[in-house]
């Protein structure tokens, strides 16, 4: 990714990245994907406490329609406690059904250099025909 996109990113985003507190990465993937559900709690009801240790689970993003959620992972995820919160909560996502998609920065960063390439492209062809 250039200097460039991420200065747009940021310029265009800022706002919106205050507001909802979400990362670089998050905000790029929800210009790729903005049709996906952001920041969807969880609520573990009763007893969820003592069996999950935790009331409820937050996920980056949610695709209701085919059950997926994916989970933006920075540097908090690469530590151990980060790895176990992981694993519970996609034990806990997947008794409801709910497939977990983990995606480094790294891959946000090369998904969305491709999308900027294909959509980027196609909308500055369409500009010059208009």
């Amino acid at each position: 990714m250039n200097k460039k996109t991420i200065v747009a990113i940021r310029n265009i985003h800022d706002l919106e990245i205050r507001k909802f507190e979400n990362t670089k990465h998050e905000v790029m993937f929800s210009v790729m994907f903005p049709h996906f559900e952001r920041q969807v709690v969880f609520g573990t009801g009763k007893g969820g406490l003592k069996k999950w240790l935790t009331k409820k689970f937050t996920v980056d993003f949610l695709d209701r329609q085919n059950l997926i959620a994916y989970e933006i992972d920075g540097k908090s995820h690469n530590t151990k406690i980060g790895q176990i919160n992981d694993q519970i909560k996609r034990i806990f996502l997947e008794e409801k059904g709910i497939k977990v998609v983990h995606l480094t920065n790294m891959q946000v960063e090369k998904l969305y250099d491709e999308h900027d390439k294909i959509f980027g492209g196609i909308l500055n062809d369409f500009a010059k025909n208009t």
